[in-house]
Formats: structure tokens, C-alpha cells, sequence
């Protein structure tokens, strides 16, 4: 399988954090189109319950931040853990690859050596930060409404993709590009919001 995507748009210097699809060469199966989703349930109601934990930690976070000015590697490690993590649920609902993922958690690394078709690449932060991050979700407010557009758009063209790989087996190429740009967005305004990037995201 291929599980690397060197042409991606995201991947370039100038920008940290991006998710990285790359769609095997291999037929799509017909009935992964229309059961993947389903199989998935178990790990989406997991990511359910990693997203309170997440909850809880970022509302600890927000106290360390304004009492000590540093953010622990712990919360970047989980951070990273926990992002990846969804994505390969959310590649395996959209048949992005075959393997089922693993309900393993892991506390992990900026650089994502997994071998999936989606892959998701942080930068590495220090931990001393200013304390006025904490503010961080009220200016991410209009990414947030942007983000629930783009979202819709984003469910729009999944079942796009879906209906196209029913007739022709294929996923469709360009389709998968918007994904890659769609979610990479997404990316940066959480990472930008939980406090641990620097650089405010572009609208659009």
C-alpha cells in the first residue's frame, strides 16, 4: 500500500501542522463503501469518551497556563495522540484505506510514522508560553463558524466520493485533495485554539 504523498499541498515548508491523504492504487470494495462507516460505530463512541477526557484536560490546562506560563509535553503528547487517532477513524469511515484501526491510544510524537493512508503532522513546541493563550478559543470564534460550513461541505463531498467509488470502484482523486485542505484547516484552528500553535490560521 501506499502510505506516503510527497506532492501533497499541505506538505511544505511553511506549513507546521497538515494532514497528509494518500488513496491506494488497489479498487475500492463496494460493500467498504457501505459498511465501513458502520464498523467504525465503536471507535467513534471511544473518541466520544477521549473527547471528555480531552475536555478535562484542557480545562487543567487553562490553570497551569495562568499559574505557571508552561505547557506540559504530557498535553502535547496526548494532543497528538488523540488528533491522529480520530483521523484514522474518520479515514477508515471514508475508505480511505482497509485495515481496521487499532482501539490502541497512544501518547505520541509531532511526526506520524504510522502505517495509514492518513497521517497527521504536528510541529514541536517549547513549553514556556504567555499566558494570555488562554484566550485563544474566544479569538478562533470565527474559524469555528467557518469550520461548521466547511464541515457540511465536507460531509457533501464524502458521500460524493461515496456514490463515485459505488460505480466506478475508484476514490476520486480531487475529491480527496479538498479533504486533505479541509482537514488540515480544521487542524490548525484546534491547534491553534488548544493553545499549543503560534501562528493565528488564515480565513479560507
Amino acid at each position: 500500500m501506499n502510505t506516503t504523498n510527497p506532492s501533497s499541498p499541505m506538505a511544505d515548508s511553511n506549513s507546521a501542522n497538515y494532514v497528509e491523504i494518500s488513496i491506494p492504487d488497489e479498487r475500492v470494495k463496494r460493500w467498504r463503501v457501505l459498511v465501513n462507516w458502520l464498523l467504525a460505530i465503536p471507535h467513534w463512541l471511544y473518541v466520544i469518551v477521549l473527547g471528555v477526557v480531552s475536555f478535562v484536560l484542557w480545562i487543567l490546562l487553562v490553570m497551569v497556563v495562568l499559574f505557571t506560563g508552561k505547557i506540559p509535553q504530557f498535553y502535547y503528547r496526548f494532543l497528538f495522540g488523540l488528533t491522529r487517532y480520530v483521523n484514522k477513524v474518520w479515514g477508515y469511515s471514508s475508505f480511505y484505506f482497509q485495515e481496521y484501526p487499532s482501539f490502541r491510544f497512544m501518547l505520541d510524537d509531532p511526526v506520524d510514522t504510522d502505517d495509514y493512508s492518513i497521517r497527521t503532522h504536528f510541529y514541536t513546541k517549547p513549553d514556556k508560553v504567555t499566558r494570555w493563550r488562554v484566550f485563544r478559543p474566544i479569538l478562533a470564534i470565527p474559524h469555528y463558524i467557518l469550520s461548521y460550513f466547511l464541515d457540511i461541505a465536507s460531509f457533501a463531498l464524502g458521500i460524493a466520493a461515496a456514490l463515485y467509488a459505488l460505480v466506478t470502484r475508484r476514490y476520486p482523486d480531487p475529491l480527496r485533495n479538498i479533504q486533505e485542505v479541509l482537514a488540515t484547516y480544521s487542524l490548525r484552528v484546534n491547534v491553534y485554539a488548544g493553545m499549543v500553535g503560534d501562528k493565528y490560521p488564515r480565513l479560507g
